[in-house]
């Protein structure tokens, strides 16, 4: 959760870039940048601490932590958010290589067998109406 949503403020965009931090923080560190315990001290320190960033490798640390500014009008645009994974990646353009699935994984796509057609169920019928 953001600290504009856990304070009852507007929703936008801007919170969904504290959620893209959040969860790559996640994923860089194997657990959140604000820590553990109980939701109403982890909100506590999300509005009021700052994320402990020491474990994220630098190449991410500046992506994550502009993510992660308290106040929305501060954080990364989304073209800001481009800029630093180009910058990050040491690449002009984003863009996985054409083998980044396991050979095998993309041998089981292709020969995976159809979906079965469903199975024609017989309409609902009514219930009779009660004897008077």
């Amino acid at each position: 959760m953001a600290p504009e949503q856990a304070a009852g403020g507007e929703i936008r965009d801007a919170t969904d870039v504290f959620a893209l931090g959040q969860v790559a923080a996640y994923a860089a560190l194997g657990a959140p940048a604000y820590g553990e315990g109980p939701s109403h001290g982890v909100l506590y320190r999300i509005v009021h601490e700052d994320p402990d960033l020491s474990g994220i490798p630098t190449e991410l640390r500046t992506i994550v932590s502009r993510c992660l500014v308290k106040d929305p009008a501060g954080r990364a645009a989304l073209t800001e958010i481009l800029d630093l994974c180009r910058a990050a990646a040491g690449q002009t353009q984003l863009r996985r290589p054409e083998d980044w699935l396991p050979a095998g994984l993309v041998a089981g796509i292709s020969e995976r067998p159809p979906v079965p057609n469903p199975v024609p169920t017989a309409p609902a019928s009514a219930p009779a109406p009660p004897m008077s």
